[in-house]
């Protein structure tokens, strides 16, 4: 009976080690049989639209772990994207991935290209697909973007903190910021306050991503800065206020501003 067991154990170290070799072999990335999006051509002018991609793909060993695709517009400062975990249709092995890239309102008019489709296998393996590969094969690159571009960047129109005084001997204190901006066509995205000590070696900053008065196209936006304990005593400055739109426009204004 003891032989047995022993014997028994030694297979089941074989079969493991068997099992790790197969896994560890997988070296191949994924295939990418077909690619497809849909609409072709979007108007953003009024609002935001979503591209819908489809990649079928194989990967015999490991399967396929995820699926991305991306879009750049012309100028290639801007970008759509989205990334598909699990198989729309088939096995993770032999199926189709689906997700949605958002473009968003306002962005860059024109021809924007699909810069690459990249696929992800479980055994850490990928293969990306550019804009010539994809042509290469026949499938579609070009997607028609009409908009109202929007590359004005947010204003900032006001801007106060409170306290102007704290103390951290015993335990740490929230500055908060209040920003108020203006942005037109896309409307403010998000606004950072940042503050930093004398010695430029330590800092307190928070981010408000909705407006807590107002509309996103003229608006206050707060946050809550947490200065630490015990951190360095002295005057501090506010070192920026950075405003974000959804067009991806940004200014950033600094202390002497």
């Amino acid at each position: 009976m003891r032989a047995l067991t022993v014997a028994l154990g030694l297979s089941v170290a074989l079969l493991s080690a068997v099992s790790s070799a197969v896994a560890a072999s997988d070296t191949d990335p994924p295939t990418l049989t077909d690619f497809d999006f849909n609409p072709t051509s979007v108007d953003v002018s009024t609002g935001p639209a979503y591209v819908t991609c489809q990649m079928t793909a194989q990967d015999a060993l490991s399967g396929v772990a995820s699926a991305h695709c991306t879009f750049f517009s012309p100028n290639a400062t801007q970008s759509a994207s989205c990334t598909a975990s699990a198989p729309s249709s088939g096995t993770t092995h032999d199926g189709t991935w689906s997700c949605a890239a958002l473009v968003a309102q306002n962005t860059e008019p024109g021809t924007w290209s699909v810069q690459h489709v990249t696929l992800y296998d479980d055994a850490g393996n990928s293969r990306w697909y550019y804009t010539q590969d994809l042509a290469d094969a026949g499938d579609p690159t070009l997607l028609q973007v009409i908009s109202t571009q929007d590359t004005d960047p947010p204003t900032l129109t006001n801007f106060d903190f409170n306290p102007q005084s704290i103390d951290v001997s015993t335990g740490p204190a929230y500055v908060t910021c209040q920003m108020t901006a203006q942005d037109t066509l896309s409307g403010v995205a998000s606004a950072n306050c940042a503050f930093l000590s004398p010695n430029a070696a330590q800092s307190a900053s928070c981010t408000a991503s909705a407006p807590s008065s107002g509309t996103t196209h003229d608006g206050t936006w707060s946050c809550a800065a947490l200065v630490a304990q015990n951190t360095e005593p002295g005057t501090w400055s506010v070192q920026h206020v950075t405003l974000y739109d959804d067009a991806g426009n940004s200014r950033w204004y600094y202390t002497q501003d």
